[in-house]
């Protein structure tokens, strides 16, 4: 099984739903939904999937501050990498580069995520690490 994952920060300088519809735009194919299920219940959210992938817009809880809005994606599946490569083409072609999988079994792809949403113009988004648990 090969679990990927991706995280990145976006400066909170405009609406989360705003950023939930540039997201859509670049990534083609891609709805976000808010969240009104619960599963994000502490901050408000926009999730959607595409191409087995799940993703989560997460913004910040109400009655805080901070500075950041956090994008995520997972996908778990079966195939090797190379079948994943020629497609999974939701970032564009070459995207999920040979990796190792980190200590936690995953192949992180939050600095991968970050080139690409920069190269599509967004600013200051910057890769996340994933935390040890």
């Amino acid at each position: 099984m090969n679990s990927f994952i991706a995280t990145v920060s976006f400066p909170a300088l405009r609406s989360l739903s705003l950023l939930a519809k540039k997201l859509e735009l670049a990534l083609g194919g891609l709805h976000l939904r808010k969240d009104d299920d619960g599963r994000f219940e502490e901050v408000p959210a926009y999730i959607g999937d595409l191409a087995g992938m799940e993703f989560a817009l997460l913004g910040i809880p109400e009655g805080e501050t901070a500075e950041i809005y956090i994008f995520k994606f997972t996908y778990r599946t079966d195939r090797p990498l190379c079948e994943v490569r020629s497609t999974v083409d939701v970032f564009g072609s070459n995207f999920f580069v040979d990796k190792i999988k980190n200590e936690r079994g995953y192949l992180d792809y939050s600095i991968e995520l970050a080139q690409r949403l920069l190269a599509l113009g967004f600013e200051g988004v910057k890769a996340m690490a994933l935390r040890h648990s």
